[in-house]
Parts: structure tokens; C-alpha cells; sequence
């Protein structure tokens, strides 16, 4: 490959699209490993399927946004991200019952 091509290329894949790339990635393992632990936990509560449906959904975007790689799918992954901190704080309420200071004290031993 010659300088010019190789230009051209990473012109049109800068680092932030391949992570993208590779975030989708990672999010479809995660998709399939939290339905694997949460086998039992969805015929009970069905608020367990939240962070499957998320981890899905985020595969898709992350698909999308590096297929059309524009200002808009950038823009419209920021919340999506951001969205995470909310799921991710939701899995750590219903993990630990609503009680954050056993279950802080509890992740030290």
C-alpha cells in the first residue's frame, strides 16, 4: 500500500470510527453475557432485560453511527453513552437491594 492510499484510508477510518467499530463489539459480547447471568433473573423481574435491550440497542447504534460516520451520528452517540451511567447505576440498585453502604462495604472484603 503507498502513502496516498494509506492516507485515504485513514481519512475515511480516523481511530474514533474503528473505536466505534469495536465498541459495537463489545457491546454484543456484553448483550449476550448479561442474558447468559441473567437467565433466572428475567422470568421473575423484568426489569432485568433493561440492560440486555440496552446493550443491543447500543450495538446497533455503534454499527450505525460507524457506517455513517457524519456530525449527527457523533452527536446522537453522546447521550446514548451517557445513557450508561443510568443503566449501569440501575444494576448496581437492584444488585444490591437498595442498600448502597452494605454493598459498598461488602465489595472490600
Amino acid at each position: 500500500m503507498n502513502a496516498e492510499a494509506m492516507s485515504s484510508f485513514f481519512d475515511r477510518w480516523p481511530l474514533s470510527r474503528i473505536l466505534i467499530l469495536l465498541l459495537a463489539g463489545g457491546f454484543s459480547g456484553l448483550m449476550v453475557d448479561i442474558r447468559v447471568e441473567h437467565v433466572e433473573a428475567v422470568r421473575d423481574h423484568s426489569i432485568a432485560w433493561v440492560p440486555i435491550i440496552y446493550a443491543g440497542f447500543m450495538t446497533g447504534a455503534c454499527l450505525l453511527a460507524a457506517i455513517f460516520w457524519n456530525r449527527t451520528a457523533r452527536r446522537t452517540m453522546i447521550p446514548l453513552f451517557l445513557l450508561a451511567f443510568i443503566v449501569g447505576g440501575m444494576g448496581f440498585y437492584f444488585h444490591s437491594h437498595g442498600n448502597f453502604k452494605i454493598a459498598i462495604r461488602d465489595s472490600y472484603l
